[in-house]
This record gives C-alpha cells, sequence and structure tokens, in this order.
C-alpha cells in the first residue's frame, strides 16, 4: 500500500526531526499523522531530516569518495554498499552527507544513460540503442551543448521499471546491482521531478 504524504505532514516531520530525539517520539508522530512508523522514518531518511545531537564520526575521505561514486542511488542502497565495503553509515547520515556535499539530489529522481548503465552493468551504448529502438522511454535534458555532442537523455524509473518488466530478454540480471534492482521494481526509488515536470 501506498501512503502519499501531505505538505503539513512534510512539515511535521521536519519539525521533529530538527529536534532532540525523544523516545518513542517517530511513532507518537507517526501515530499523529495516519502513517505507518516505518513510512515515517523512510521518508525521514530519503530526504536526509538529521537529529540534533545525533552525529556519527567524522567522514573520512575514502567515504566521500565512495558516496560520490554512488551518490544517485537510494540512501538505503549507499547504506548497504558503505557496509560492504566495511563502512558504518544510516540511510540518513548518508542523505545528510550527499545534500552537504551539493551533489544534486535531485538528479536521484531520473538517470542519465551513463547512470542507467553502470545500474544495469551494460555499455552507455546498449542504453543507447534500446532508446533508440523504442524499447526505452527517454526525454532530453535540455543541456547547453554543442550540436555535434547531443543533449543529454533523461530517463525516468517508471521507464525503467517498464523496461525491465516488459524487455526482459534485453537484459541480464546477473550484470545489474542487486539492491538496485530490488528498489526500482519495487517502486522505492523517488519519482518526485517526474510528477512535478508532469503537473
Amino acid at each position: 500500500m501506498k501512503y502519499p504524504i501531505s505538505d503539513w505532514q512534510v512539515a511535521e516531520i521536519r519539525r521533529y526531526y530538527q529536534q532532540a530525539p525523544i523516545r518513542g517520539g517517530v511513532k507518537r508522530l507517526a501515530e499523529r499523522l495516519g502513517l505507518p512508523m516505518w513510512k515515517v522514518s523512510q521518508f525521514a531518511q530519503d530526504q536526509g531530516f538529521a537529529r540534533v545531537g545525533a552525529r556519527g564520526p567524522a567522514w573520512t575521505d575514502a567515504e566521500d569518495k565512495l558516496l560520490m561514486v554512488h551518490y544517485w542511488k537510494t540512501p538505503r542502497v549507499i547504506s548497504r554498499i558503505f557496509k560492504t565495503n566495511g563502512y558504518s553509515r544510516s540511510p540518513n547520515a548518508v542523505s545528510v552527507r550527499r545534500s552537504r556535499l551539493q551533489l544534486r539530489v535531485a538528479d536521484a529522481d531520473v538517470y542519465t544513460a551513463r547512470g542507467l548503465a553502470d545500474c544495469m552493468g551494460v555499455e552507455v551504448h546498449t542504453v543507447m540503442n534500446w532508446v533508440k529502438k523504442g524499447l526505452l522511454r527517454a526525454g532530453r535534458k535540455g543541456t547547453n551543448r554543442a550540436d555535434w555532442q547531443g543533449d543529454i537523455y533523461v530517463i525516468y524509473p517508471s521507464a525503467v521499471r517498464d523496461f525491465l518488466i516488459r524487455y526482459t530478454a534485453h537484459w541480464d540480471h546477473r550484470k545489474t546491482d542487486k539492491f538496485w534492482l530490488v528498489d526500482i521494481l519495487s517502486g522505492q526509488t523517488g519519482e518526485k521531478l517526474e510528477k512535478r515536470e508532469s503537473a
């Protein structure tokens, strides 16, 4: 079941996470908002709402470099990647650090051809061929580039899911990032930008 979050609920969640931690506070907040507790926690993590006084150890250069490689993935996926590399960072900590490094979080709601290729373990030209054949829906970003370079493709999560489901014979699940694959097929990746542009 999907639980849409209204503007006033966003404001209440932000206000709560700007205060000092309260035992059982998230549960009470969720009950007041009429949302499951997991939904409130997940939304707070994805938005990067940080708790006052809940900071972890300072980030190392190695962690920052790892984040820069995977910043466009969801905080939960990045947190798992960190764990496999020997670092312990929660999804919320990842969101906050990503914002502080100004890694263009909004772009995590869409994919470029190169970004999608990285997720699926294929070459960029493979993704471009899917687009040219009409298998994968993609738009143009409208960047100011030279004519010979061409504009950058913008691929929304819904288009990726549609491609994965309809054209399973064209991609190999063994090459994809398994955490990303679970997120994209379960609808966990954000599509706020897509909704905003289609409004």
